[in-house]
């Protein structure tokens, strides 16, 4: 398949998904409660609605060619402002949550698709250095998360197994398989080795999360609000998993071209 067209399907997949958090912080008028906040976040509401707003306009601005690095920078915004202000007092203050931990990095995980994407729009458009240093920042905080993400299946690999569907056999070596990939993919990023193929198998392993066990969960429930933030984040970082396979194949820079 065309580098650029791996790209662009990745960074429409990121947008559709942040457009549709945004949607679902609208529609329940509360923070999502897996991802990447509590309910009771802030208060409530307002800030919810606010937040709702801000991410449906970064997703819809990704979509676009003369706003995107707008939309990637507020995306890029939200995401380390959660981190930051949510996640690091609650990881300092209680050191055994496991769901705490999740969601955290999966917050860096969304950090750093964003930087990446503005990194590569600035690029694009002449601003090599500014860009180069944020796709760096960004890919090196995914392939952080990613490795992260491997440790966090191996301390809850009993969690893991819980969420198999139950017609897949041979669980636990799933388990430890996904694990694997997951070290792998963060190793590969560190070293610049194998990285369009590393982050092609890893889109794949989180679209093989969706099509398994994420939509058959929302056709069931569909009205379970926690099963639609469950599809909704895999399919942004299937996305950005996407988004850097074909910008390493392209030595990083889509040269000439602009997003």
């Amino acid at each position: 398949m065309n580098n650029t067209i791996i790209f662009k399907t990745g960074k429409t997949m990121f947008a559709i998904a942040l457009i549709g958090m945004g949607a679902l912080h609208l529609t329940s008028g509360h923070f999502l409660f897996d991802f990447p906040v509590p309910p009771t976040f802030m208060g409530g509401t307002i800030p919810a609605y606010v937040n709702g707003v801000l991410l449906i306009a970064a997703g819809v601005l990704m979509l676009t060619k003369k706003q995107a690095l707008i939309g990637a920078l507020l995306a890029a915004f939200i995401f380390l402002a959660f981190f930051v202000v949510r996640h690091i007092p609650l990881l300092i203050m209680w050191e055994n949550m496991p769901g705490e931990r999740t969601s955290a990095t999966e917050c860096v995980l969304f950090f750093g698709g964003a930087l990446m994407l503005a990194g590569l729009i600035l690029k694009s458009r002449g601003t090599q250095q500014r860009g180069h240093l944020l796709f760096i920042i960004g890919e090196y905080a995914f392939g952080t998360a990613l490795f992260v993400f491997g440790i966090l299946h191996y301390v809850s690999e009993a969690f893991v197994v819980s969420v198999i569907p139950k017609w897949i056999p041979w669980k636990e070596f799933w388990a430890y398989f996904v694990m694997t990939g997951f070290f792998a993919a963060g190793i590969s990023i560190f070293i610049q080795r194998l990285v369009r193929l590393s982050s092609l198998l890893v889109s794949l392993m989180f679209l093989g999360f969706i099509c398994l066990m994420h939509i058959p969960l929302v056709i069931a429930i569909p009205g379970q609000e926690s099963q639609w933030t469950n599809l909704f984040v895999p399919i942004g970082l299937s996305g950005i998993a996407l988004m850097l396979a074909g910008a390493t194949a392209e030595k990083r820079w889509f040269a000439g071209n602009k997003y």
